[in-house]
């Protein structure tokens, strides 16, 4: 019995140590002051809506749950697939707005779906269900 507490111990630490080995942050400009954030560490996603006169407003936040080929799906439903490009995609070289090297496609049912998927489309002014932006190191 000690021994498979101890194997299970062991296993929960590995799992742990494994996945933060292998977390990541993804960033994306989706305009000149709002963003998204994509960190597989803390599980979580974030759409930021900024301006210059006013403070920050978090405009959708959720939990994420890594899957597979790098997908990351949040409880609603939600998936955000990521791919890093042969070469950085720009759209606004000035500014790096929806541009980099790693590409998110947003894809999903339902209401939460929706509604990202509307926030991304409202702040980048754009149709596109795929947004560009970089890896933070």
């Amino acid at each position: 019995m000690k021994t498979i507490l101890n194997l299970s111990i062991f296993a929960a630490a590995f799992v742990a140590i494994a996945g933060s080995l292998c977390a990541d942050t993804y960033s994306v400009d989706l305009n000149r002051f709002s963003r998204l954030t994509l960190d597989t560490g803390a599980g979580k996603v974030t759409i930021v809506e900024g301006s210059k006169m006013e403070d920050d407003k978090v405009r959708f936040e959720g939990k994420v749950t890594a899957g597979d080929n790098n997908t990351y799906t949040t409880d609603g439903g939600v998936k955000f697939a990521v791919d890093e490009l042969a070469e950085a995609y720009i759209q606004d070289a000035n500014r790096g707005i929806n541009s980099g090297k790693w590409s998110i496609r947003v894809s999903g049912e339902g209401d939460e779906h929706a509604k990202v998927l509307g926030i991304i489309k409202e702040l980048t002014g754009s149709d596109e269900d795929v947004v560009y932006g970089d890896k933070q190191e």
